[in-house]
Order: C-alpha cells, then sequence, then structure tokens
C-alpha cells in the first residue's frame, strides 16, 4: 500500500511539474526528454540498453521521446588527454558511439546500432572490428562513422559529452545515469517506462495503462521517494 500510495503520488506531482513548465514548451512538442549517459563497455549500460531502452524501443514507447545516449561515462580529462574507466578501448568506442549519434540523429537509426555494439562485451571487441556489421545491421553507413571516430570531428564530439555529463545536477555517481525531463531518477531507471508515461504531453498510448512490467522493489521505492522530493522543490520553489 506504501508503494501504491508514492506510485500515485508520484503521478500527480509529475503531472504538475509537467503542466507547470508546459509554457515553456510549444504545444505542438509533447515529447518527453530523456538523456541516458553511459559508456562503451560498463555491462550495466549493455543491460540498460539490452532491456530497459530496448523494451520501449520495440513497444514504441521510445516515440514518445527525444532519448539522447552521451557516451562518456566515468571518463576522465587529464593533462594526457582522456582516461577511459575500461581502458584506451572504451574511448575508441565512446568516440565511434558519439560519431553513430551525430551523423544518425534519428534514434530509431542510431539505437540498433548502439545496443548492438554494446551488446558484444568486452570479451568480444576489437576496437573498430564489431563497429561495421553493427551499422551493416543498423542500415547506417560504416565509412563515414569510421572516418569521424578517427578525426577531430570525434574529438569535439566527446569534448561536448564531456562537457554535459560534468554539468549534470546532481553529479552522477553511476551510469547507467538517466534524467526525465531534467530530472536524474536514480536507481529507478528500470521504471522508465513509467516515467515517460506519467511525463508525456500528449494522448498516452494503451501500452502506458498496463501493470508495470518490473515490480517496484524497495530500493526503487526509495529512489521514488528521493525524486518525489525534488519534484515537490520545484513545484514549491
Amino acid at each position: 500500500m506504501v508503494v501504491l500510495a508514492a506510485t500515485k503520488l508520484f503521478f500527480a506531482l509529475i503531472y504538475a511539474m509537467t503542466y507547470s513548465e508546459a509554457a515553456d514548451q510549444s504545444e505542438a512538442d509533447p515529447l518527453v526528454q530523456v538523456n541516458f549517459y553511459g559508456e562503451a563497455l560498463c555491462p550495466y549500460c549493455a543491460r540498460f540498453l539490452d532491456t530497459v531502452a530496448a523494451r520501449i524501443y520495440d513497444n514504441g514507447v521510445m516515440n514518445m521521446t527525444r532519448f539522447r545516449y552521451i557516451p562518456y561515462g566515468n571518463a576522465k580529462e587529464t593533462q594526457d588527454g582522456t582516461v577511459c574507466q575500461h581502458g584506451p578501448q572504451e574511448c575508441e568506442l565512446n568516440r565511434i558511439l558519439s560519431c553513430a549519434i551525430h551523423l544518425n540523429p534519428d534514434q530509431q537509426v542510431w539505437f540498433p546500432f548502439a545496443k548492438c555494439l554494446e551488446s558484444l562485451g568486452p570479451s568480444k571487441i576489437q576496437p573498430l572490428e564489431p563497429a561495421e556489421p553493427c551499422a551493416q545491421d543498423a542500415s547506417i553507413n560504416y565509412s563515414a562513422i569510421q572516418d569521424c571516430a578517427s578525426g577531430q570531428m570525434a574529438v569535439e564530439l566527446q569534448k561536448k559529452a564531456a562537457e554535459e555529463t560534468a554539468s549534470l545536477k546532481p553529479a552522477h555517481t553511476y551510469v547507467p545515469w538517466v534524467t526525465v525531463n531534467g530530472i536524474a531518477i536514480g536507481g529507478a531507471f528500470e521504471q522508465l517506462q513509467t516515467f515517460i508515461c506519467a511525463s508525456y504531453l500528449g494522448e498516452r498510448p494503451e501500452i502506458c495503462y498496463g501493470p508495470p512490467q518490473i515490480a517496484v522493489s524497495s530500493a526503487t521505492h526509495a529512489t521514488l521517494s528521493q525524486v518525489l522530493q525534488q519534484i515537490d522543490h520545484r513545484l514549491n520553489h
């Protein structure tokens, strides 16, 4: 009952928050802004793409969003350049992902490529080698991605990804890190579909009214409570 009450309160607050900000949005643009901050070779990011994100891609809920992937994650900028959590191989794959998204901004196009690349896992990846079959499967231009990833464009794209990741409020503490309309949802990212359905300004599809596909755990309930506090603060200040 506590979880149910918290969930109902969450829907009411996020609905109010969304409409309080609707004046700043075009009425013709009901889409929910979903940002995914992650990195290549991260098993948790791969799981997020292969399960949570893939679910909303397959069932059409992603069409209710502007879904962005910012591939930088826990990398750090040093005097010697970018140092990635999983080594130089991750840095190279982050550049490939940045280029693929930049050159193919339609989320229906780049998402299958990113999911394919991430799903291979570090034991099966050699830099650049898996990009071509993943690009072919997604029907995108591999040569253009390769040219971008080995040039200055990739450097600039990763610089922007680093700056955006560093500007997160609150700062990310792990990956995957997901925000919905600018609000970090923390460990509740497995409930992403619910957040999207609650935040969407247009007519919701029938799938939004079905039962949750994933049970709300006590940890997720705690995260929802934290998010509720953030939304309540925005509504009253």
